[in-house]
């Protein structure tokens, strides 16, 4: 797993009277070969899928963990919107239904096999109710889900 460190712009936890240390990837080895993506124990290459991949933030996210994570960072994105042009960290933007259409789960579980996909990250709120209810479909087809359960989704979700 990725080496924690103390983050070195204050203690952001204790500032808000919590007891736990805000954490952050260290990054001062982020040439070391061996350095282990923070899923699962992936080494190497990864190939990651984004749920959201032109929303607004995606390109200051995904441009920084790529340069942080030197196994190489492959990172597909799957939109509705047909002809897409992805932002410049992204390798391509893969149709597929949206997330509240019926058959989003098992397109997406189609993706992953085909794209050879080892992480999926749903980007929104949304997108993680409906990736979290479908976790062991798309594990079934060989993708690790950077989402909580269900339950907590569905618990983090009710605001």
């Amino acid at each position: 797993m990725v080496e924690l460190r103390v983050a070195q712009n204050g203690d952001e936890f204790a500032q808000r009277g919590r007891r736990q240390p805000f954490l952050a990837p260290n990054t001062a080895g982020a040439t070391d070969p061996t350095r282990r993506f923070p899923y699962g124990g992936l080494s190497g290459e990864v190939r990651l899928l984004i749920t959201d991949p032109l929303h607004p933030v995606v390109e200051c996210t995904v441009g920084p963990l790529k340069a942080w994570y030197p196994g190489g960072l492959t990172v597909f994105g799957v939109s509705p919107v047909g002809g897409a042009v992805p932002p410049p960290s992204l390798e391509r933007v893969l149709v597929c239904p949206a997330t509240d259409d019926a058959r989003f789960p098992s397109a997406l579980a189609e993706l992953i096999g085909r794209y050879r996909i080892d992480v999926v990250l749903p980007w929104t709120d949304a997108d993680a109710l409906v990736v979290s209810r479908h976790a062991p479909e798309l594990t079934a087809v060989g993708a690790q889900v950077a989402c909580a359960p269900a339950a907590l989704v569905r618990l983090a979700c009710d605001k």
